[in-house]
């Protein structure tokens, strides 16, 4: 882990592309690394829980519980059950949407350009603590771009 500290501050911007690319390196290796210690860092607490007790700390309490995840089954049936139980009221149906229930992609391609426009804001995404445009690094495969 000290390696990735020591290369992320050694690294400037005249240092050379291989230099950039082990700190990629690094920050995949200890990603993995950190992730497997969390996986097994849960179960050892799971077997704590297990065999104690759920635990408890001022205002919070740990419990083990299972991993529950609701799928729409059949998108087109829900949509049609909703507008006939509100009585085809769209306000009342768009209230049943989640936060974003279009794919925006996928509304550009069908809609074009100018009404995607006019349907989606794109917001830029900024530092709480400075207030400007927070940057990240990006990456893109050349083999799934278009040409």
């Amino acid at each position: 882990m000290q390696a990735l500290i020591n290369k992320s501050i050694a690294l400037e911007v005249n240092s050379d592309a291989e230099a950039a690319l082990e700190l990629l390196d690094l920050m995949r290796f200890w990603t993995a690394q950190l992730k497997q210690a969390r996986a097994m860092a849960t179960e050892a607490l799971i077997e704590w829980i297990d065999g104690n007790g759920d635990l408890e700390m001022g205002e919070k309490r740990w419990y083990v519980g299972t991993t529950k995840r609701v799928k729409l089954r059949d998108s087109f049936a829900a949509a049609e059950a909703l507008l006939d139980a509100t009585g085809g009221d769209l306000v009342e149906f768009c209230e049943a949407l989640a936060s974003e229930p279009f794919k925006q992609g996928h509304m550009r391609t069908v809609l074009g350009d100018a009404e995607h426009e006019r349907l989606f804001s794109v917001d830029i995404v900024k530092d709480l603590k400075t207030g400007k445009p927070r940057r990240e690094v990006k990456q893109t495969d050349k083999r799934f771009s278009a040409a």
